[in-house]
C-alpha cells in the first residue's frame, strides 16, 4: 500500500518480521532476503534510516550466529568449518588439507613445451644476390 505517490512498499512490517525470522533461525542475510523477495541491500538501508529496526536486525543476526555455530549445526568434513570455527576432528583436518593441496597458488604452472625444430630438407638451395651498393 502506498501513502500518495510512488511505488507501493515491498519491504513492509510483514516482511520485515518474516526477514528478521529467517535471519535468527540462522539463514544467511542474501538467502533471507531472496525468499522474502526483495534485493539483499534493502535491509541493510533500512538498518540506516530505522535505528529500531537496525536493532532488531543486529539481535537477530546474533541469535543466528548462535545457531549457525553451535557444535550440532556445524557440517563436518568441510574445510570452512575447520578454518571459520576451529573444528579439529578429522574429518574437518582431512578436508582442509586436502583444499590446501588443491588451492590454485599450491598447484604447479603448467610448462608449455616449444616443438622441436624440424631437420632442414637434404638439398638446400643458395641463392647468390649481387651487390647493389
Amino acid at each position: 500500500m502506498t501513502h500518495g505517490r510512488g511505488r507501493p512498499a515491498t519491504f513492509d512490517q510483514a516482511a520485515q518480521d518474516t526477514y528478521l525470522n529467517l535471519i535468527t533461525s540462522g539463514i544467511r542475510l542474501g538467502d533471507a532476503a531472496a525468499r522474502c523477495g526483495i534485493d539483499r541491500t534493502t535491509p541493510h538501508h533500512l538498518a540506516r534510516r530505522d535505528t529500531a529496526f537496525a536493532d532488531r536486525l543486529r539481535d537477530a543476526k546474533t541469535a543466528g550466529r548462535a545457531v549457525r555455530t553451535a557444535p550440532e549445526n556445524l557440517r563436518h568434513g568441510d574445510p570452512s568449518t575447520y578454518t571459520n570455527h576451529a573444528c579439529r576432528c578429522p574429518p574437518c583436518t582431512t578436508a582442509a588439507t586436502r583444499a590446501r593441496a588443491n588451492a590454485p597458488d599450491r598447484k604447479p604452472t603448467p610448462v608449455h613445451r616449444l616443438p622441436a625444430p624440424q631437420n632442414p630438407p637434404a638439398e638446400t638451395k643458395l641463392l647468390m644476390l649481387a651487390d647493389v651498393s
